[in-house]
C-alpha cells in the first residue's frame, strides 16, 4: 500500500521553503517594499512547512507500526489454524482491528499531506506573484539593474530547487556518477539563466547555453575523476593481491617442502635406504596425481603398511587395490583409513573374526565372495570358517578382490569434476613445493650461516651483552615494585623510605599518612566516604612513587639512551633517500591514476636504442649549444659531431684559468646614487652566475 510521497517529492516542498524564503526576505530587507504581504506570505509558508514536517513524521511512524502489526496478525493467523481455541481466536482479532486503526489513519494522513502540498502551492503562487510585481515597480523607479538581480536571486533558487529533485529522480534511475554528471550540467544552466538575466545583450537564452557548457565541463572532470578513483582502488588491490599471492605461495610451498623432507626421513628408516624411500615418496607423489587420494593420504596408509613390515612393491599394490575400491564406492579417506585398520587389527590379532567381515562388507567390500574365491569354499561356509582361514592369506585375498572387482575406477573418475580438481590440486602443489624447496634450501645456506657465527666468538660477546642488558631491566623493574610498596607503606604505616630523598616529599608522605590513619575509623566502620579518600591518599602515593622512579640515575641512563637511540636512527636515515624512500615511491606509484596509464600507453619509455635520432620522443638531452655544467649524475645526453667532453677536474681546471668576465659601460646615466663602475659590476655576477648555472640564454 503506497501511503505517502516519496521522499524526493517532500524534499522539493522544503527546498523550496527553505531557499524561497531567505531570498524573499532579503528582498524585502533591500528594497522596503516588502510590507505586511511579505511577512503574511513567509508566516503562511512557515506554518505550512511545520505542519508538512509533522505529517511526514506522522506517516513514517504509522507505516513503521503498520509493518510491525502486518507481522503480527500474519503470526496470529498462522497460530489460530494450529490451534483453534478461543485465545489464538481473540489475538487475530486484536492484531485485525488494530490493522484496520492503522490503515484508516495513514490513509488519513496521506491525505492531509495533499491537502498540504496544495496549500503551498497556492502560498508559492502567491510569492512568485508579488516578486513579479515589486520586480516590475522597481524596474520603473531604478532602471530595472536592482530588480534584474533581484529576477536573478529568485531564478536561482527556484532552479536550483527543480535540479534538487531533478537529481533525486536521476540518481534514484542511474546512479552515480552519471547523477552528479547530469546535476553539474543542469546546475550550470540554471546559474547561466540566472547570470544572463542580468547582462544587457546576453539574456537568459544564451546565458543557460553558456552555463550548460560550463557544466558540461564540470561533469567531464567528475565523472573522469570517479572513473580514475575506480581506476586506482582496483589496480592497487590487484597489485597487492599478486605480491601477497607470492608471499603466500613461497611461504605455503615452504611448509609443503619441508613436510615432503620429513616424510621422506620417516620413509628412509622404514625403507633402509635414502634411494628406496626416495623412489618410493616419487610413487606415493604420482598415486597422488590420480584420485581418489592425495599424496598424504596415502603416505599416511603407506607409513603404517610399512611398519606392519610390508614391502614397498606390496604397499603400492595394496594402494591401488583400495583406490579402485575407493573410486567405485565413493569412499571417504576415513572410510578408506577405517578398512586399513580394520584389516590392520585382523592381522595383529592373528584372525579375521566376524566384526571385521561384518564392518568391511558395510562398506561395499564383500569379504565372503573375496573369502570364498581365495579358499575354495562355499559362500556359506565362510562365516563358520573364518577362525580357522589363514589370516595373512586372507587379507591379501581381501586386497584383490578389491582390485580385481573394481578395477578401472579409479581411471573413470580422472574424468570427473572432482578427479580433474583433484588431479589440478596435485600439481599445484608440486608447483607450490618447487617454489618452498628453493627457497628452502637457500634458506638453509643462511641458516648454517648464522649457527656458525652465534657458536661462536659474536654469539659469546652477544650473550655477554644481553645478560647485562636483562640485569639492569631486572633492577630497573625491582626498582619501580620497591618504590611503589615503599609509598604503600609510608601512608598506611608511616614508615617514610630514605629512597624518598625529597623534604618536601617526605614531609608530603607524613601528612598523608595521618590523614589515612584519621580516615580509618570511619572506614572500618563502614563510611564509604572515608574509604573512598583512603583509596584517593593511596593512588596519589603511586604518583609519588613512579615520580621518584622516573628521577632515579636508572631512569635516567635509559631516557639519555633511547632519544640517542631516537636520534641516532633519525641521522642515519637520512644519509640515504632509498632507505626510506620505498614506502613514499609504492605511495606515489599507487596516487598515479588512469591519465598516468593512458600516458604511458601513448608515449611509453623508449631507450636510446628504440629511437632513431631526432626523434621528438627520445628520453636523452639534445645539447647542441653547449652545456657549462651537468646537473646531476646520470645525467644522458646525445653528442653531436665535434663536440668535446671534458672530465670534472679538466672543467674545473678551465673554470680556474678562465679570466673573470668584465663589462664596460660608458656614456649612461643609472639615477641618483648609482654609478657606471657599479652597474658593470651587477652585471657581470649576473652573467656569472648564470653560466655558472648552465643558462647561456
Amino acid at each position: 500500500m503506497e501511503v505517502i510521497s516519496t521522499s524526493e517529492e517532500i524534499g522539493i516542498v522544503m527546498t523550496l521553503h527553505d531557499q524561497l524564503s531567505p531570498g524573499l526576505k532579503a528582498l524585502a530587507l533591500n528594497t522596503k517594499a516588502f510590507d505586511k504581504t511579505f511577512d503574511d506570505l513567509t508566516q503562511g509558508m512557515q506554518t505550512n512547512s511545520t505542519a508538512h514536517d509533522n505529517l511526514v513524521k506522522k506517516a513514517a511512524d504509522l507505516k513503521k507500526a503498520l509493518a510491525e502489526t502486518n507481522l503480527k496478525t500474519k503470526d496470529a493467523e498462522k497460530a489460530y489454524r494450529e490451534l483453534k481455541n478461543e485465545a489464538s481466536k481473540g489475538a487475530l482479532d486484536d492484531a485485525i482491528e488494530e490493522q484496520t486503526r492503522l490503515q484508516a489513519e495513514l490513509a488519513m494522513t496521506k491525505r492531509a499531506l495533499a491537502e498540504n502540498g496544495k496549500q503551498y502551492d497556492a502560498l508559492n503562487k502567491s510569492a512568485r506573484e508579488y516578486a513579479a510585481t515589486l520586480n516590475k515597480q522597481e524596474n520603473a523607479m531604478e532602471g530595472g539593474v536592482l530588480g534584474s538581480l533581484k529576477k536573478a536571486g529568485l531564478t536561482k533558487m527556484i532552479g536550483d530547487a527543480a535540479t534538487g529533485l531533478g537529481r533525486a529522480g536521476v540518481e534514484s534511475l542511474v546512479g552515480q556518477p552519471i547523477a552528479d554528471a547530469v546535476n553539474s550540467i543542469a546546475s550550470g544552466v540554471v546559474t547561466g539563466m540566472a547570470m544572463g538575466s542580468i547582462v544587457p545583450g546576453i539574456g537568459m537564452g544564451l546565458g543557460a547555453a553558456f552555463g550548460a557548457g560550463a557544466g558540461v565541463l564540470s561533469a567531464a572532470t567528475s565523472m573522469f575523476s570517479a572513473h580514475d578513483s575506480a581506476f586506482k582502488s582496483y589496480y592497487q588491490e590487484e597489485a597487492e593481491a599478486a605480491l601477497e599471492a607470492n608471499k603466500t605461495l613461497i611461504n605455503s610451498g615452504s611448509t609443503l617442502a619441508s613436510q615432503r623432507e620429513s616424510d621422506l626421513r620417516g620413509l628412509t628408516t622404514l625403507l633402509g635406504g635414502w634411494a628406496a624411500a626416495e623412489n618410493f615418496q616419487k610413487s606415493l607423489i604420482e598415486i597422488g596425481r590420480t584420485p581418489p587420494f592425495s599424496y598424504d593420504a596415502a603416505m599416511e596408509l603407506s607409513r603404517d603398511m610399512l611398519g606392519l613390515g610390508l614391502t614397498a612393491r606390496e604397499t603400492l599394490e595394496r594402494l591401488d587395490d583400495l583406490g579402485e575400491a575407493a573410486a567405485a564406492l565413493n569412499l571417504s579417506s576415513s572410510d578408506v583409513s577405517s578398512i586399513v585398520s580394520l584389516l590392520e587389527s585382523a592381522q595383529l590379532a592373528g584372525t579375521l573374526d566376524s566384526r571385521v567381515v561384518r564392518s568391511l562388507s558395510k562398506k561395499g567390500i564383500n569379504v565372503y565372495e573375496a573369502l570364498a574365491e581365495a579358499f575354495g569354499i562355499e559362500t556359506s561356509d565362510v562365516a563358520g570358517s573364518l577362525s580357522s582361514l589363514d589370516v595373512d592369506r586372507g587379507i591379501q585375498a581381501i586386497y584383490d578382490y578389491m582390485g580385481e572387482r573394481f578395477a578401472g575406477a579409479s581411471s573413470a573418475l580422472m574424468n570427473t569434476y572432482a578427479g580433474t580438481s583433484g588431479i589440478l590440486s596435485s600439481y599445484d602443489a608440486d608447483i607450490e613445493a618447487a617454489a618452498g624447496q628453493a627457497y628452502n634450501d637457500t634458506r638453509a645456506e643462511g641458516y648454517a650461516k648464522s649457527i656458525e657465527r652465534k657458536s661462536g666468538e659474536l654469539g659469546a660477546l652477544e650473550k655477554t651483552a644481553r645478560a647485562a642488558m636483562g640485569r639492569f631491566q631486572a633492577y630497573m623493574d625491582n626498582l619501580y615494585d620497591e618504590l611503589e610498596l615503599d609509598a604503600r607503606d609510608a601512608v598506611m604505616l608511616g614508615n617514610i623510605s630514605p629512597n624518598f630523598q625529597l623534604s618536601s616529599q617526605r614531609a608530603r608522605l607524613e601528612d598523608m599518612h595521618r590523614e589515612y590513619l584519621q580516615l580509618t575509623a570511619g572506614a572500618d566502620a563502614g563510611n564509604e566516604e572515608a574509604a573512598y579518600k583512603q583509596g584517593m591518599l593511596l593512588a596519589e602515593a603511586m604518583v609519588i612513587a613512579h615520580n621518584e622512579y622516573n628521577t632515579s640515575e636508572g631512569a635516567r641512563l635509559m631516557k639519555e639512551s633511547e632519544l640517542g637511540l631516537i636520534a641516532n636512527v633519525r641521522n642515519d636515515t637520512a644519509l640515504d633517500t632509498a632507505y626510506y624512500d620505498a614506502g613514499y615511491q609504492r605511495g606515489q606509484a599507487y596516487g598515479k591514476g588512469l591519465a598516468a596509464a593512458l600516458y604511458e600507453q601513448v608515449f611509453p619509455t623508449l631507450t636510446a636504442e628504440d629511437l632513431p635520432y631526432g626523434s621528438p620522443w627520445e628520453p636523452y638531452h639534445s645539447n647542441a649549444y653547449g652545456l657549462d655544467r651537468v646537473p646531476y649524475d646520470g645525467y644522458a645526453a646525445i653528442l653531436h659531431e665535434g663536440e668535446r667532453v671534458l672530465t670534472a677536474a679538466q672543467a674545473r681546471e678551465r673554470d680556474a684559468s678562465r679570466a673573470p668576465i668584465e663589462i664596460t659601460i660608458t656614456g649612461n646615466s643609472f639615477g641618483a646614487g648609482v654609478t657606471i663602475e657599479e652597474m658593470a659590476a651587477a652585471m657581470a655576477d649576473a652573467f656569472e652566475r648564470k653560466l655558472q648555472a648552465g643558462v647561456h640564454a
